[in-house]
């Protein structure tokens, strides 16, 4: 029977944020149909006019999500019996925005959205671009990671590394997002950019780790 050692390897790195990504949700609630989704597309209208002011082209805006539901609220009647009573259809447009790291733009463009009719609920994160490039690299140092220390107890022991047998990897969904957290009121939203306010924020790296098994012959 083969002799084998198995290692697992793992890359780390600390990144720097390079991009600013703003998620925006849009409601739009109607009791008739068509008119929730005339709100919604007069929304869509009214937040790409505003984006544009702040040199963003309608296809930067992107769409991630669309849904039509409708929506009840219980109420109670004078003997307190339950009742279901529709409330209308809500329209829930879910948009992005990505632009590379600039605060003063960030201001900008938060002055620009709230004075959009809109009024999206917003979500603001700090993440980077070459995400894919940032993977390739934490797997090659993953890989040299386990190679080197698999060297390391081969030498201890009186062994030699032989060929690689196998490998397992199980792929996750990894998040390159900064653990910052921004958030800003409606209000100082639009007043923001009208006093030339900005804050030089600076968010907090990213941190990212891969883990790899390799398996190698004895020899």
């Amino acid at each position: 029977m083969a002799r084998t050692i198995a290692i697992n390897g793992t890359g780390t790195a600390s990144v720097k944020p390079d991009r600013i990504s703003i998620s925006l949700t849009l409601f739009a609630l109607d009791t008739d149909y068509a008119k929730a989704m005339q709100k919604a597309s007069q929304q869509l209208e009214s937040l790409k006019k505003s984006m544009g002011s702040v040199g963003f082209d309608s296809d930067e805006i992107k769409t991630t999500g669309f849904n039509v539901r409708t929506e009840y609220e219980t109420v109670f009647n004078e003997i307190n019996q339950r009742k279901n009573v529709f409330k209308g259809y809500n329209c829930i447009h879910n948009l992005k925005i990505d632009f590379d790291m600039d605060t003063e733009r960030l201001a900008a463009v938060l002055s620009a959205i709230s004075c959009a009719s809109a009024e999206p609920e917003l979500h603001i994160a700090f993440t980077v671009e070459n995400s894919e490039e940032i993977r390739e690299n934490l797997l090659r140092a993953a890989a040299e990671n386990s190679r080197k220390n698999a060297e390391i107890l081969c030498d201890a022991t009186g062994v030699k590394l032989g060929n690689l047998i196998s490998v397992r990897y199980d792929i996750d969904n990894m998040s390159f997002v900064s653990p910052t957290s921004y958030r800003m009121d409606r209000n100082c939203m639009l007043s923001a950019s009208a006093d030339g306010c900005s804050i030089d924020i600076n968010p907090e790296n990213i941190e990212l780790s891969e883990n790899v098994e390799f398996e190698w012959e004895i020899v």
